[in-house]
């Protein structure tokens, strides 16, 4: 089981996504990254969002959480999103290993985009709508 943690933030009504690249295919996400040990899940989407954007964040609230199971069943991970708000910093990704690039768009462009989870463009889009006014939301999925 892996956990990603990942931050939901907004600027001018455009949300912040991370391009990565893992070999073979480009895709996008929110912002974050992997849970290390020691770490609460806000301090990990703080960390992963300045590692990858150099933005400082705070956590504003919990939008979702999600298991994704492979199709093979070997490999299950927990994605844990946060609602954020930018209180420093400047947009200036650092492109490292699988990650390439960050940029804010237009919500309705998460589904012109190779975006994953699809469920959390989804989802995303109708809590943009209610303003991330929405209750927590479980839910589990299949990867491709």
């Amino acid at each position: 089981m892996r956990f990603r943690v990942a931050m939901v933030l907004l600027e001018g009504g455009r949300i912040l996504v991370a391009n990565h690249f893992d070999g073979s295919e480009s895709y996008w996400v929110l912002p974050g990254g992997a849970l290390e040990n020691g770490e609460t899940l806000e301090e990990c989407a703080i960390r992963e969002v300045k590692e990858e954007t150099g933005l400082k964040t705070k956590v504003k609230k919990l939008l979702f959480v999600d298991e994704g199971l492979s199709e093979d069943r070997h490999v299950v991970v927990t994605n844990i999103t946060f609602l954020g708000e930018i209180i420093g910093g400047k947009l200036n990704p650092k492109p490292e290993g699988y990650f390439r690039e960050a940029r804010f768009i237009d919500v309705n462009q998460l589904d012109e985009i190779n975006f994953y989870p699809r469920i959390t463009a989804k989802l995303l889009k109708e809590a943009y709508s209610n303003n991330f006014k929405i209750e927590t939301k479980y839910f589990f999925h299949k990867y491709k």
